[in-house]
């Protein structure tokens, strides 16, 4: 089977998936949704036609990268990732441990009614005492320019989450390319 590999976006993270080639070049089945570690992005995304294998990075916001392998070959004999998908390097910085944090991804409602994308950023917690905690918040917001606001690693996010133990919420508002044209107009004083 010819294999094609996708990315894209889907509510403000990406999306990778393998399509399998039809005899006539149709790439619209489907094979598999693979399973990203957490809300990201996908980046640098390698495969050559001879090869039954590819890699791409993974990043979010405290991950400053995860290199991964997928063999097509396994691919084909599994029904999940497993045993397909391999993590071949990790990106480290001193002191930051992706393992430790967690990404969520919400929806709140603008003035308008329209449904706008924010993910929290924060560690995970071992109890619910640990989750009712107040804690300091940095809100960070961006829309224009036709620019989306990717969940990539920031180094100043991680440290601010580490150091004040607290949360980082980045809203995708409107003006930015999350949601094509119609969004980024939306964003605009004048309508």
């Amino acid at each position: 089977a010819k294999w094609m590999v996708t990315v894209y976006r889907r509510d403000v993270q990406h999306v990778l998936q393998i399509r399998a080639l039809g005899a006539n070049g149709d790439s619209n089945i489907v094979y598999r949704t693979v399973s990203l570690p957490d809300a990201g992005c996908v980046e640098s995304l390698n495969a050559r036609v001879e090869d039954d294998f590819f890699t791409f990075t993974f990043t979010n916001f405290t991950t400053p990268g995860i290199v991964h392998s997928f063999d097509l070959g396994e691919l084909r004999t599994k029904c999940n990732d497993a045993g397909a998908l391999r993590v071949i390097d990790r990106m480290k910085v001193a002191g930051l441990g992706s393992e430790r944090y967690k990404t969520e991804q919400m929806f709140v409602s603008s003035a308008d009614g329209t449904r706008v994308p924010m993910f929290v950023v924060g560690k995970k917690k071992q109890s619910e005492d640990e989750v009712q905690t107040n804690r300091a918040c940095l809100l960070y917001g961006y829309g224009g320019f036709m620019i989306s606001l990717m969940p990539s690693f920031s180094a100043t996010w991680a440290l601010w989450i580490e150091q004040f133990d607290g949360v980082v919420a980045i809203a995708n508002l409107r003006g930015g390319d999350e949601y094509g044209e119609d969004w980024h107009n939306g964003g605009g004083l004048q309508k």
